[in-house]
């Protein structure tokens, strides 16, 4: 990863001609790989010249969903020795920076659509996607005269485990100069504020709804630090929060979007919105229906060409992000195309009183260690929780409503109640999304009755009241 960073940091300052020159070199590279090592994509691709193809090419291939993915996943990698079983075993027993077959990173991903999904990267594609990240705050840091000699002291408030993707990446990779220190969502956020007055960092990274939520203690003076820089990933950026940040530390917000697929795009400090890292993806805005969307209008959804991971090809893969892409060039001269700010994954905290406001990591936690659970949708109640599962295989779920009621009272909730059982299938909107997380509504008139579970036929359930005993 350092020895490519130089490199990395070069190709911000890329022309627009240079980036799509390249990406036409990787889609080739990429869709060879696909056509000679994946089956799948063999089917899927039959008839495609990699050798001639263009990015313009790329429209009249067919899309690619999470289904398709978790479904095929045998027939997508392009290693024989790799398949689901193995990345879900690896998975299971993951508790800190480790590789499939000694070269294979793996992380899962609930997503914005509520459906599961496991990807594996490969040994060069894993320092790339760090990198990516990670780029345009270097660059931002090392030019501002006044952090010279400033040490990079990271908190990270975001989720623990390595099989998400902002743990995952933190666990394998580290620079000389620069320190990080984790503080779990799933913490009460009075363990959070003591650790980061202990900590001191300089720089505060995070989800920006826990990030806001630091503003109110760094007010009362319970939060007492001074970071530099501000970085915020992983939920949208409303400007109501980056104003309130930035009005509480008094110093720059640094937004990025990051998924689990690959992407990635971050703001450079010079103008408005976030650069793609377009030298190793292809981001395509679409409608509903999969049709271009022009430049300046918000699309429903995208498509993402992963052009860097060879070990598992996604090539016009569906993502229910929302993007719109900013036409004017940037002040800061990069070729790398800028979006607004990116809609589509905000979810909301559960309020259960004065003082505790729960992430909904605190449940994707638990629910996304689950291989047999496909879709979920969480419900708050007034004591804790109804969730609905769709599954695919074997799923305890009892076991699964007794992790998530301890998770609960461990962050103060007392004598929580859990209920988890299985449907058919979700709900959802038109365009096929799907709201995972659902608060409860404000206090009902008089005589108005609760609605029930949606989304098919339960075929079990289970409920777990936490004992403290």
């Amino acid at each position: 990863m350092l020895r490519r960073s130089g490199e990395f940091g070069e190709r911000l300052g890329w022309t627009a001609a240079g980036v799509r020159e390249h990406q036409t070199a990787a889609l080739r590279r990429l869709l060879g790989t696909a056509v000679k090592n994946s089956p799948w994509h063999a089917r899927r691709l039959e008839g495609v010249d990699p050798g001639a193809f263009t990015v313009e090419d790329l429209r009249g291939l067919p899309a690619m969903t999470k289904t398709d993915l978790m479904a095929n996943f045998d027939g997508i990698v392009t290693d024989r020795r790799l398949n689901k079983a193995l990345a879900e075993s690896h998975l299971a027993a993951l508790v800190s920076d480790a590789y499939v077959l000694g070269c294979y990173p793996v992380v899962a991903s609930g997503g914005s659509s509520g459906q599961r999904g496991v990807f594996i990267y490969d040994w060069d594609a894993w320092p790339s996607f760090y990198l990516s990240v990670h780029r345009f705050f270097q660059r931002d840091w090392a030019r501002d005269r006044d952090l010279g000699g400033v040490p990079q002291r990271s908190a990270v408030i975001a989720a623990s485990r390595p099989t998400h993707m902002s743990s995952a990446l933190a666990q394998t990779f580290t620079r000389p100069g620069a320190e990080l220190r984790s503080f779990p969502v799933t913490q009460p956020l009075g363990q959070i504020v003591a650790g980061l007055n202990q900590w001191q960092p300089t720089i505060l990274q995070g989800y920006p709804s826990v990030l806001h939520q630091l503003c109110a203690e760094a007010r009362s003076g319970r939060l007492r630090i001074s970071p530099r820089r501000i970085r915020t990933r992983s939920e949208p950026l409303l400007p109501r929060t980056r104003a309130d940040l930035e009005e509480a530390w008094g110093v720059t917000v640094h937004n990025e979007w990051v998924c689990t697929e690959g992407a990635s795009a971050a703001t450079c400090g010079a103008g408005r919105g976030l650069h793609l890292s377009e030298d190793l993806v292809i981001i395509e805005p679409v409608d509903a229906a999969g049709g271009a969307v022009p430049a300046g209008v918000l699309s429903d959804k995208v498509y993402l060409t992963n052009l860097y991971n060879l070990a598992l090809p996604l090539i016009r893969y569906e993502l229910t992000d929302q993007v719109r892409f900013l036409i004017a060039p940037c002040p800061c001269d990069s070729g790398l195309t800028r979006i607004d700010e990116v809609h589509g994954r905000l979810e909301d905290l559960f309020d259960y009183g004065p003082g505790l406001h729960v992430h909904p990591h605190v449940f994707r936690s638990a629910l996304g260690r689950e291989p047999g659970i496909i879709e979920y949708q969480v419900r708050q109640t007034a004591s804790g929780a109804e969730i609905t599962v769709v599954t695919g295989g074997p799923v305890d779920t009892g076991h699964v409503a007794q992790q998530v009621a301890a998770a609960l009272a461990r962050l103060g909730l007392s004598d929580p109640v859990v209920n988890v059982c299985a449907a058919a299938g979700l709900d959802r909107t038109a365009a096929g999304k799907l709201r995972r997380f659902v608060p409860l509504p404000p206090p009902a008139s008089p005589g108005a009755v609760e609605s029930g579970h949606p989304g098919g036929t339960e075929q079990m359930q289970s409920t777990h009241r936490h004992d403290p005993r």
